[in-house]
């Protein structure tokens, strides 16, 4: 707050100026005039300092005192009058301030030092072929061998007090002295480390020298005004107050790489906005609603104080914001919750998000995950998945996040409610139910504190909900400023309350001396106990073999998993292979054939034949698409595109199955989005595709629309609203949570009647997040569909080029390419080699790896196509001789292939293939490719 009323007074200050840096128009017009500041940066002195040839200044302290007129509101000019005259031209105001300066008693009689905003190290610098490189003492005890230093510098003045014996050769630029180096009369330089280094690199001399001691001096760098100047002084160290660290960084970190940085960030507040600290400030005191029994996120301990680790968290905040939180010991999680709704309390220290919650509290980015757990009596009944608790009772703790979880997703379950999981427990053991659902953290601290060896987890659930803090509606600035401040946490900090809080703990609160002194006495206690150690422990170690068998089994478990999971894998790439195979001379045939003359019907049954290619495709993509999305690989690819073409192909492709069930369609996109987009249109199209595809199926004689719809613009994103609206059969409201699951439909016999692979929708889900976006549906049984989505993309309003100049330009693009084309498919080998001939290439045909070995044996080409399962030489290991054996590493070699696995592509770069182009070929892609790789060669030969 101090900061803020002091930047206000300093602004109502430059509004009443008179002369000075701001002078008032001599009228008396409300209007202020602002004099910039007239700044020396001392001479050319690379990195700090520097003019280029245009009479620009620039460097890092030039750019330093930018930043610095952009935090205090004073413009400025950069001037060089060298170092002799500073103190003259402070003094007589030709220059108001210098750049940088060290600090000595001499210059402090004439100037005065601004806030430091830099350290430099100066040292040593030795010819690199010198045998021994003394330091300054020795040097002064010699007497004989010149030091090289700057005329006029802080090292001069330096040396003479301290090492008055050491001769010296005074310079005004270092580059005067290098040659006498090799005369051998100068030892060494004494310079600034970063100004040295630049003019060593610069002048391409790195092998010459080498840094002897470094670090002998480390001085700090101000800003210097004329003595006496404290107005300009104490607006200097405002604006460099104002200046946040983060920014400082960023500019030692362009300009002086190497080195390390004079300022570190200590807390959040370095990275917030001059703006949002000063809201953050301005804020009162904040109330923080808890929950007093959620062990171990959310607690009250013994001595009615906040615990856990959503308290550790907030504690965290408060020590890198200036927030004062105080936490309401007194109310229950409910009522805070209720109070938060209505704007009475401000935090929620640890809330999960929902949906309906966001209509009235603000979530920030989870800070952590707990996983729930069912557990049973042992060995009373078997829990594959939650499907196996159908007709149990089954506890769950009342009021809670995962109760509204389980009785929304799992109604066949019979549910009873408890407030104390201990109980819940009790009731387990006593056979009262079936089983308990509690969160795992939980469930490990009761069973542990009351040894509850009879209960075991039977299965975990699927449920993994993340815990946020909620902010209250009103205060939306705050979300931003909390996730800065939670991600400029360190993974270590998070491991060490993680640690803290999820390690299962003994109970510590045993008076062991006061038990010893009752059961001194008693030895037939004493042995009592004893025999109940020993029993205990020939329990445990039965015990300890019961687990070890089950985790022999899990193990076994594990192996057949891996073994069904690496079958899988093996089934997606050979079905991939089939089928692409023959794809590959489908599409080719098909473009090769838009090429040439059709009449009308000839162009419409081309057209079909790529449409339903097209969505043949789709299936195949979606379920090694499903592949990716589980193994974390599925990548965006970001492009310009148009949206209307987006729809309009989408359109055409489904044109034939909406004319044969007789389905009207229609399409509404809003006038004002914009011509252009940045985003990912592939993935948007598949989207939008398995959406419509799935409306058809349940749309007999209906109407579908497809819609889009801009919400907001911000800067150049814009935010869009798509759906795709059916008169279909509708869908129960039971049946809508199974909708976006892998390999779930709605159990009707609709869906039963119209079949599918459960694959669409559960990807639709998948990719709508991985845009940055959600996906939900409304419906009504016999009433329709709606699907709605939301995405972000970048905006553009220049226009795209059209189709047929983006054709036009692809005609003979690689003219004058000669391309070895290696396919043991006569099909596949005729489609590229037309292709590739349209583009002005030559091509050079060859059946299998050792003849494309043979003509590269007696012929040069610029690119080679490769196939990968081809008879006699396969691909891979024809690259792996073209590469080693022939010496041929420069040639790009790009597979094609209909193996488009990862793994595929990763094997093919590791025996030394530069790219890689997936059946059925896409022509466009294939010659930018080529292109870029062999111009990329060209350049580099």
């Amino acid at each position: 707050m101090r900061r803020v009323i002091s930047y206000l007074t300093f602004v109502f200050f430059c509004l009443i100026s008179h002369g000075g840096i701001l002078s008032a128009d001599e009228s008396g017009a409300a209007e202020t005039k602002v004099r910039p500041i007239i700044i020396d940066i001392g001479s050319n002195r690379a990195p700090f300092t520097m003019f280029l040839s245009n009479g620009q200044a620039t460097g890092f302290y030039v750019e330093f005192w930018e930043l610095w007129s952009q935090y205090s509101g004073i413009p400025v000019r950069f001037v060089d009058y060298g170092f002799k005259n500073v103190r003259e031209n402070l003094t007589i105001g030709r220059i108001d301030l210098h750049s940088g300066l060290f600090k000595n008693f001499d210059r402090e009689s004439w100037g005065e030092f601004s806030l430091p905003f830099h350290r430099v190290d100066t040292g040593l610098y030795f010819l690199a072929s010198s045998k021994s490189m003394p330091d300054l003492r020795s040097l002064n005890e010699s007497g004989q061998l010149l030091l090289a230093v700057q005329r006029n510098s802080y090292q001069e003045t330096f040396i003479n007090l301290n090492y008055p014996d050491i001769p010296l050769l005074l310079y005004d630029e270092v580059s005067e002295v290098f040659e006498q180096f090799l005369t051998g009369d100068l030892i060494a330089i004494f310079e600034e480390q970063p100004f040295m280094d630049a003019q060593i690199a610069g002048k391409g001399l790195r092998g010459l020298f080498k840094l002897g001691h470094p670090k002998v001096l480390a001085n700090e760098i101000y800003g210097v005004v004329s003595k006496g100047n404290l107005e300009l002084l104490n607006k200097v160290n405002q604006g460099i107050s104002n200046i946040p660290v983060a920014e400082i960084i960023a500019l030692e970190n362009k300009w002086l790489s190497s080195k390390e940085t004079f300022f570190s960030i200590a807390n959040s507040e370095s990275v917030l906005t001059r703006p949002e600290l000063e809201w953050v400030q301005a804020l009162p005191e904040l109330t923080l609603g808890i929950d007093l029994e959620w062990y171990p996120y959310d607690f009250i301990n013994e001595d009615s104080i906040h615990s856990g680790l959503s308290a550790d968290y907030i504690q965290y905040i408060k020590q890198q914001l200036p927030l004062e939180i105080t936490a309401q010991t007194k109310m229950s999680w409910r009522e805070a919750f209720d109070l938060t709704k209505q704007g009475e309390i401000d935090l929620l220290s640890a809330v999960v998000r929902t949906r309906e919650r966001e209509k009235f509290i603000n979530f920030t980015e989870p800070y952590a995950v707990f996983p729930s757990v069912v557990a049973t009596y042992k060995d009373s009944i078997f829990v594959q998945d939650m499907t196996s608790l159908k007709g149990k009772l089954v506890a769950i703790e009342k009021g809670l996040i995962l109760e509204e979880v389980y009785r929304t997703n799992h109604p066949q379950i019979d549910y009873t409610t408890f407030t104390k999981l201990s109980d819940a427990l009790k009731l387990l053991t006593s056979g009262e139910v079936d089983a308990v659902i509690a969160d795992l953290s939980s469930y490990n601290r009761v069973v542990t504190l009351n040894k509850l060896t009879n209960i075991t987890i039977a299965a975990f659930t699927p449920y993994e909900l993340e815990v946020s803090i909620g902010v209250r509606k009103g205060l939306e600035p705050l979300v931003p400023i909390l996730n800065k401040t939670l991600a400029q946490m360190s993974d270590e900090q998070k491991s060490i309350l993680a640690n803290k809080w999820f390690a299962t703990k003994r109970p510590s609160n045993l008076d062991y001396l006061e038990i010893a002194k009752q059961i001194s006495p008693y030895a037939l206690i004493l042995l009592v106990i004893i025999i109940y150690i020993v029993y205990s422990n020939k329990k445990l170690r039965l015990e300890i073999q019961e687990r070890m068998k089950i985790e022999k089994s899990l193990e076994r478990e594990k192996e057949k998993a891996d073994a069904a999971n690496r079958a899988k894998n093996s089934f997606l790439a050979n079905m991939s292979h089939e089928i692409r195979t023959p794809m590959n001379a489908v599409v080719g045939m098909a473009n090769l054939m838009e090429e040439t003359s059709l009449d009308e019907n000839q162009r419409f049954y081309n057209d079909t034949i790529q449409t339903s290619a097209a969505s043949l495709l789709v299936i195949i993509n979606d379920i090694l698409d499903l592949s990716k999305i589980e193994a974390g690989k599925l990548k965006l690819d970001l492009h310009e595109f148009s949206l209307k073409k987006v729809v309009s192909r989408i359109h055409s492709q489904v044109k034939l199955e909406l004319e044969k069930h007789k389905i009207k369609f229609s399409i509404n996109i809003d006038d004002s989005i914009p011509n252009r987009l940045m985003g990912d249109s592939v993935r948007l199209g598949q989207v939008l595709l398995n959406l419509i595809h799935n409306a058809i199926k349940f749309t007999p004689g209906g109407e579908i629309t497809i819609g889009v719809s801009l919400v907001g613009v911000a800067e150049e994103k814009v935010e869009l609203d798509f759906y795709v609206q059916d008169s279909g059969v509708g869908i129960s409201k039971e049946n809508i949570k199974k909708l976006f699951r892998t390999f779930g439909q709605a159990d009707t016999p609709a869906t039963r009647n119209y079949g599918g692979t459960g694959l669409g929708l559960s990807i639709c889900k998948q990719l709508c997040r991985l845009m940055g976006g959600d996906i939900w549906v409304e419906s009504q049984l016999g009433k329709g569909s709606c699907f709605h989505f939301k995405l972000f993309f970048e905006s553009f309003n220049e226009s795209i080029e059209g189709e047929e100049d983006a054709k036009k330009k692809a005609e003979q693009r690689l003219r004058g390419v000669k391309i070895l084309l290696v396919d043991d498919n006569d099909v596949n080998l005729f489609i590229a080699e037309k292709m590739l001939l349209k583009s002005g290439a030559q091509v050079i045909k060859a059946g299998n790896g050792q003849i494309a070995i043979d003509i590269l044996r007696e012929s040069q080409f610029d690119a080679i196509l490769m196939d990968i399962q081809m008879p006699i030489l396969d691909g891979y290991e024809a690259t792996r001789i073209i590469r080693n054996d022939m010496k041929l590493t420069k040639i790009p070699i790009i597979a094609i292939t209909a193996n488009v696995m990862d793994a595929d592509i990763e094997q093919g770069r590791e025996s030394g293939m530069n790219g890689h182009l997936g059946k059925p070929l896409n022509r466009e892609k294939m010659i930018t490719t080529i292109k870029q790789l062999v111009e990329k060669c060209r350049t580099n030969v």
